[in-house]
């Protein structure tokens, strides 16, 4: 199920996934509330392996697939809840897309480093730039572990505003 509830009682969340006809075997893999928590974004698989990226209203309602039959990850509404970004593989290459909600359109916005080959923990900053890790996995018997890097980014401008040390 996909379940949200108030800061105040998690104990008493509600599985919203049943307004919009979703059974309790559907999987929902990752979800972000919108700045004024109105709307919530979030991925899918229906069937299995076959993910979608779709929006609802908070309490349920509204439910709207964006996106079918896409490898959609980690769905971050912008900071003015206008649109939301995403992490998509295309042609081998980890790219941060950009789905207009008004126009209903999406728009590539930057390739990220290809030696991490998944990026997560998106968050925007108090002066509107947008924060994420890109984490490179490799082999539990591999010395180290993951390497990790953390990325602060422009979008408006287009900008790589930090890039951390691996």
């Amino acid at each position: 199920g996909l379940y949200v509830s108030s800061q105040s009682n998690i104990a008493e969340a509600n599985n919203i996934a049943l307004k919009f006809g979703k059974t309790v075997d559907t999987p929902f893999l990752e979800a972000n509330l919108s700045p004024d928590g109105k709307k919530i974004a979030f991925v899918f698989e229906e069937p299995y392996d076959i993910k979608h990226l779709a929006i609802a209203n908070s309490d349920g309602t509204g439910f709207t697939v964006l996106a079918e039959k896409t490898d959609a990850r980690m769905p971050v509404f912008s900071s003015d809840g206008n649109s939301v970004l995403i992490f998509q593989k295309k042609n081998d290459k980890q790219v941060l897309v950009r789905y207009d909600l008004v126009n209903k359109k999406s728009t590539d916005l930057i390739i990220l480093p290809s030696e991490f080959n998944r990026w997560e923990k998106a968050y925007w900053t108090k002066d509107n730039f947008l924060a994420l890790v890109g984490i490179s996995s490799s082999s539990g018997l591999t010395l180290g572990g993951d390497n990790t890097r953390m990325l602060i980014l422009d979008i408006a401008n287009k900008k790589v505003i930090y890039a951390s040390p691996v």
